[in-house]
């Protein structure tokens, strides 16, 4: 069984210090639900940038190329489900938190 090290945790824990970040216990659902969105965040990014024309691309690579859940249509589908102006609004607010992570998306 794996044991968490104490030398890690000391060195996350100065190098949090460092940086001013807060350390906090996020549940399971909190950490899937923005790992999902900053994959939305830069989805967004990449369509701003022009690498991408459309969502439904993105989705695709997304599904065929890193095994995002087909049956979950894609991190770009997702968005459309929650709603873009709650996509925003999440991300506005993670931003506002963490500007160093996130980035509100134009």
């Amino acid at each position: 069984m794996r044991t968490p090290s104490a030398l890690v945790d000391a060195l996350v824990a100065e190098a949090s210090d460092a940086a001013g970040v807060t350390r906090q216990n996020f549940a399971a659902d909190e950490i899937a639900g923005r790992a999902i969105l900053s994959m939305i965040e830069e989805g967004f990014h990449i369509l701003d940038e022009g690498i991408a024309r459309r969502p439904a691309d993105i989705d695709l690579v997304m599904v065929h190329g890193y095994a995002f859940p087909r049956w979950r249509g894609g991190p770009m589908h997702y968005a459309d489900r929650l709603g873009l102006s709650t996509v925003l609004a999440r991300i506005t607010a993670l931003a506002g938190a963490d500007p160093l992570s996130w980035r509100v998306p134009a």
